[in-house]
């Protein structure tokens, strides 16, 4: 359960993160203003990504926190 609870975090941070990022092209997409660009999309999912990267780092390094709201 530990291992498939770091793999989501991880699989969703990859969601947001460049190259790929998904979603921050699907937001891209379904603003369709020209005055947004992806840069500034993928900018504002900083602070996100940091947060998530917090939460991996400690469910990965104390496992109980994965499951102890189950």
């Amino acid at each position: 359960m530990h291992f498939g609870i770091v793999t989501v975090i991880a699989v969703e941070i990859g969601l947001l993160t460049p190259p790929f990022g998904i979603s921050v092209f699907t937001v891209h997409n379904t603003l369709n203003d020209p005055n947004v660009s992806v840069e500034q999309i993928f900018a504002a999912t900083l602070p996100f990504i940091a947060v998530m990267l917090v939460v991996l780092v400690i469910v990965a390094l104390v496992p109980v926190t994965a499951t102890v709201f189950l």
